[in-house]
């Protein structure tokens, strides 16, 4: 919330005299300048990943959807797998390491 009321009170120049009251005027606009570049990389690294975070939070029925058909998709191609293999093994064909599963739990 703090980030989100700093720009509003960094426009407002009206308290850069109280705390600098020896500064002119170009002084005071470079270091708004730096004060909105800090302000701009502290919401772009704290912003984006709090927003990830809580779209899990509130997004989590379309994520499990999304899980379930990627899940579907890779049995599908397993299963096609799983054919080219069995007919290969019928035909007497060398089946490559790669294709084999190393743990046969995996299935």
């Amino acid at each position: 919330m703090v980030i989100c009321c700093l720009p509003s009170i960094i426009a407002d120049f009206s308290f850069f005299p109280i705390v600098f009251p020896n500064q002119n005027p170009s002084n005071i606009d470079e270091m708004a300048e730096i004060v909105f570049a800090v302000a701009g990389k502290v919401s772009e690294y704290l912003v984006s990943p709090i927003g990830r975070q809580l779209s899990y939070l509130f997004c989590y029925r379309s994520h499990a959807e999304k899980l379930r058909n990627q899940v579907q998709k890779l049995r599908t191609a397993r299963n096609d797998q799983q054919i080219t293999v069995d007919e290969a093994t019928r035909k007497g064909d060398a089946i490559r390491p790669a294709v084999t599963p190393q743990n046969p739990r995996v299935r």
